[in-house]
């Protein structure tokens, strides 16, 4: 299934195969005085890079160019893995794979961004690794 021109039937469609997971966020903000929507899978994300890699910078926007996705994605978006698609299929897989997506008002193509939470562990000696006897 496409993406259309209209935000609000892209938006639909994606949380409609999204609509038993609880986890998805849609935020609305304004981008040049034209409706946005970040929509987010929230254990996925990385909060932090949200608020500030993604919304601060689209929200600092006060004038879009002509063709405003290629714009967003070349000129705003610079801080992290960007790609555009029409598919919805494509836009879900991509959410659920702890992506970003922005819809923009009257534009088919929807940005999505790379913000995935990756977890981390101390570098330390395993608890077991104490028992072990005999050189490293």
């Amino acid at each position: 299934m496409k993406t259309t021109t209209n935000i609000e039937t892209t938006k639909r469609g994606i949380l409609n195969k999204t609509e038993n997971c609880g986890d998805i966020f849609c935020r609305e903000i304004k981008l040049a005085g034209k409706d946005c929507y970040i929509i987010f899978a929230k254990a996925l994300c990385e909060n932090e890079l949200i608020l500030k890699g993604v919304m601060q910078d689209l929200i600092g926007v006060k004038k879009l160019k002509e063709a405003p996705i290629d714009f967003l994605m070349s000129e705003v978006l610079t801080n992290a893995e960007v790609e555009k698609s029409e598919e919805i299929n494509t836009l879900v897989d991509s959410l659920l794979c702890g992506k970003v997506l922005v819809l923009v008002e009257g534009e088919r193509e929807v940005i999505y961004i790379d913000v995935e939470k990756v977890t981390t562990r101390a570098i330390a000696e395993p608890p077991t690794g104490v028992i072990s006897k005999g050189p490293r």
